[in-house]
């Protein structure tokens, strides 16, 4: 499996609708691969909640930090 990454703010993959887009499906990935709650519907819904809370830049220090996070997870 490979890493989860931040694409570059300058890729077109770098929207915001696409950045929620990967973390969400990323987030899916990780719940069914470790049943781990905090990646099911719930969580996924507050990640898009403090995602969607504040500025461009904003989402993208919130996406950043769950990708980490699920990467971490999964010993990526």
């Amino acid at each position: 499996m490979r890493k989860f990454v931040m694409p570059s703010e300058f890729e077109p993959a770098g929207n915001a609708y696409s950045i929620m887009g990967r973390v969400s499906q990323a987030m899916k990935t990780a719940f069914e691969l470790t049943d781990n709650a905090d990646y099911n519907k719930e969580a996924q819904d507050a990640y898009l909640k403090a995602a969607t809370s504040g500025d461009y830049d904003n989402l993208r220090k919130v996406s950043k930090a769950m990708f980490d996070k699920i990467n971490k997870e999964l010993g990526l």
